[in-house]
């Protein structure tokens, strides 16, 4: 549609008030629609008065108000395709046509609409410009009296407010059209989400099937044992991840946002994200900034049993790539307080950003039993080490950021700068803390005889678990 409902209506309450308050005999809306080429764009009528102006071409409304050239101002056409060049605001238009002389036609359309022919001073033409774009025109004469000065404001006020509502409908139109648009791609987008997610579930479910196949296959004493654990341990929390998945893909957004239609977002929720997701109680993936304190249940757990999965998966993923993997975990170590699962996420994310960012022949230090005491509160740490390039200066203030990576974008190590920022979430909302040194001398953990001007140390820090 050219112009909305709503448009057309306030153009018609505007020309009521000009006929009824002013005591205008025709007012014509005219918008322009824009056409293929350099051909003149078109005037389209939207609201008029009196009605016939509908059928009416718009060149032979013009020619009854079309400028004498003897009075100085640009003239006007008379027949509709010639480039019409509007009068500045507020200059009324004078009766004649280019010439100075009206054809007879036209001196009779001007009888039967008017009745009679009108003086300049009874008509006016007033474009609708905003920001310099002229997006149409508003005419409007009288016969019985000369517009006043008063009047003329009147008028030209009347063009700046339906030149205001006609930018602000044109927006609500292209916004509108831009919605669809997204709607129909995030149709598609789902369609596609699910056609993957089918074909996704079925190889997870025969590798999963293969892993405990494997399981009952090896002896007890067999030192594959923990492969095969690790092919079933990885592909359950595949199937887990993957139920998660499903059900954020089909989520509502009704209900991504919950009692929208009574609230409104936080105002500060475009800076800060958990603001918004702490409102919606949404049980998305961990570490996407939508967990709220209550869906992370802390219990009293033991670090060996968060980490020894992990490290069994990361000791095959040393060997492959010709690392040397140091595990030094005391006895005795204090529980924590924590989620095995949101932690085992986690700790996780830090390993694998260990092995991966360390150089063929280097090394991976994973170390627990540290201890700090801070507002009264006793803490255990568990650091992960290694020797690789470390991490520039400059990189180390924005660290935990979402998709920020830093150098090692231009690297050829694939990743996607999330891994840091959910470790760092996910710790916070336990009460924890993450450090980052860098080079890892810098945390005071190596032996002297180390290389501490390179790689990077992380320590994780968890209140203990009360007794």
């Amino acid at each position: 549609m050219f112009a909305s409902p709503d448009f057309v209506t306030l153009c018609q309450a505007q020309i009521a008030l000009l006929t009824q308050g002013l005591g205008a005999a025709l007012s014509v809306v005219y918008l322009t629609e824009e056409v293929a080429g350099d051909a003149t764009a078109n005037l389209v009528p939207i609201a008029a008065h009196p009605d016939t102006i509908f059928s009416r071409d718009p060149a032979s409304v013009f020619s009854l108000l079309a400028l004498d050239a003897s009075d100085g101002l640009h003239p006007h056409p008379s027949h509709k395709g010639e480039a019409m060049v509007f009068p500045q605001v507020g200059q009324p238009v004078l009766p004649g046509s280019p010439n100075g002389n009206a054809p007879e036609v036209e001196a009779q359309e001007q009888t039967s609409i008017f009745g009679m022919p009108l003086p300049m001073a009874q008509r006016m033409m007033v474009p609708l410009v905003h920001e310099g774009v002229v997006l149409g025109l508003l005419v409007t004469a009288r016969s019985d009296r000369p517009w006043g000065e008063v009047e003329q404001d009147q008028i030209e006020r009347v063009a700046r407010t339906l030149a205001i509502a006609c930018v602000m409908d044109r927006r609500a139109a292209w916004n509108d059209h831009s919605l669809h648009q997204l709607q129909q791609l995030q149709a598609q987008q789902h369609e596609l989400f699910d056609n993957l997610l089918h074909q996704f579930r079925n190889p997870l479910m025969a590798l999963r099937t293969f892993g405990k196949v494997l399981l009952k296959r090896l002896a007890p004493n067999n030192k594959s044992r923990d492969l095969a654990e690790g092919i079933v341990r990885e592909s359950e929390h595949l199937q887990d991840l993957l139920k998660q998945f499903e059900q954020v893909v089909d989520l509502q957004p009704v209900e991504l946002l919950p009692g929208q239609e009574e609230s409104h977002p936080p105002e500060n929720w475009r800076n800060n994200p958990k603001a918004l997701a702490s409102s919606t109680g949404v049980p998305l993936l961990p570490g996407v900034n939508a967990l709220t304190p209550a869906q992370l249940q802390p219990i009293a757990c033991e670090l060996t049993d968060i980490l020894q999965p992990l490290l069994n998966s990361a000791r095959a993923i040393a060997q492959d790539r010709r690392l040397q993997l140091l595990i030094l975990i005391p006895e005795g170590v204090p529980a924590i307080e924590a989620d095995p699962g949101a932690l085992r996420e986690a700790f996780n994310n830090l390993i694998d950003n260990a092995l991966k960012y360390t150089p063929s022949g280097g090394k991976v230090e994973v170390l627990a039993g540290l201890r700090r005491q801070r507002n009264g509160i006793n803490f255990q740490g568990l650091a992960i080490i290694d020797n690789g390039p470390g991490i520039p200066q400059g990189d180390q203030t924005r660290l935990f950021e979402r998709h920020f990576r830093g150098i090692q974008a231009t690297s050829d190590i694939p990743g996607t700068g999330l891994g840091l920022a959910i470790t760092h979430d996910l710790i916070q909302r336990m009460r924890g803390e993450v450090e980052a040194f860098s080079p890892a001398g810098a945390s005071g953990l190596l032996p002297d005889e180390e290389d501490g001007d390179r790689g990077t140390a992380f320590i994780v820090w968890l209140p203990e678990a009360s007794h």
